[in-house]
């Protein structure tokens, strides 16, 4: 059977559109007799991806991104190819990277630890990595805000300066500032005596360093001295003592209530009267006997008087 070449054009035409249609969707990753499982990430925006752009996990190629579209709340839905047959927890989580040094981009999968497994279809969170620009931006706008801060606090603080100094207060710290200088002279011309204190504050410490046996020995023989008036015959004499007041206490005692001579002598006024009187007459008498000697004596030198004569 003869074929046309109507036919064959035909026949090479549809293969040629087969192989075009399967290479486009090749390069831009899409695999058209290969089942895989998709997951569906949404994000704020797409940092440069596309699709075919690759999925990875720990550097291995597992899937490419294989649709981009715009969601009714403005975030961007990119669904990704698996192709590997791995169980992925439900709290994994998608990330869009830099995965050269060129910056080209693609999405590393991090995997979760729930118990959870995700299936075909599944939306699952997503996560961006920051750009150079984006990463220096976040370390320096922190900086940035504290330099406007200071330099606001600068301007307030040069303002208060600006308020504060008067030509009244310029001269005050100038008198101050000489009067700080004098009282510095001053503590120069004093610095010998500080230094001579000093001194004599480490020959006081050193003799009490060097004399610390003696000291010691000194405190030990006041507590000999001490232990021994304790252990000695104090208690004994203050006994004796006790008791000899209570002896004069009954001696007084006996002598209030009237008992015995000197009792009888204190209590009985008549004796009192008495003896009074009778120390009255007896000063009368001594007093009459110098006056008149002759009244009570009488001596002749040759011996005897007229009475004794007229006795023989």
């Amino acid at each position: 059977m003869k074929i046309s070449n109507e036919t064959k054009v035909g026949v090479l035409t549809t293969i040629a559109v087969t192989v075009l249609v399967l290479g486009y969707n090749f390069l831009n990753g899409r695999e058209v007799f290969t089942h895989r499982r998709e997951l569906i990430v949404q994000y704020p925006y797409i940092n440069g991806i596309k699709e075919g752009n690759p999925l990875i996990i720990n550097g291995y190629n597992i899937g490419r991104v294989t649709n981009i579209e715009l969601s009714n709340n403005g975030k961007l839905n990119i669904t990704y190819g698996i192709n590997e047959d791995i169980p992925i927890p439900s709290d994994s989580k998608i990330r869009i990277k830099s995965i050269d040094l060129l910056g080209a981009k693609g999405a590393e999968l991090m995997l979760g630890s729930s118990e959870k497994y995700s299936e075909d279809g599944d939306t699952i969170s997503g996560d961006l990595e920051l750009s150079l620009s984006e990463s220096v931006n976040e370390q320096v706008a922190p900086v940035k805000a504290k330099a406007e801060k200071l330099l606001g606090s600068m301007d307030s603080l040069i303002l208060s300066l600006q308020a504060v100094l008067t030509p009244e207060f310029r001269k005050n710290i100038s008198q101050s500032m000489v009067s700080i200088n004098h009282s510095l002279a001053e503590f120069d011309q004093n610095i010998g005596k500080l230094n001579g204190i000093v001194q004599n504050v480490e020959s006081i410490t050193n003799n009490l360093s060097n004399n610390n046996q003696r000291i010691s020995n000194i405190l030990s023989n006041a507590n000999k001295i001490t232990d021994s008036l304790a252990t000695s015959n104090l208690k004994e004499a203050v006994n004796n003592a006790n008791k000899s007041l209570r002896e004069v206490a009954f001696i007084t005692n006996k002598i209030n209530n009237g008992e015995g001579s000197l009792g009888m002598l204190v209590n009985d006024k008549k004796l009192y009267d008495n003896l009074n009187s009778a120390a009255l007459n007896l000063d009368k008498l001594m007093i009459d006997l110098k006056s008149n000697p002759k009244r009570y004596v009488s001596f002749s030198v040759f011996g005897g008087s007229k009475k004794e004569k007229k006795k023989n």
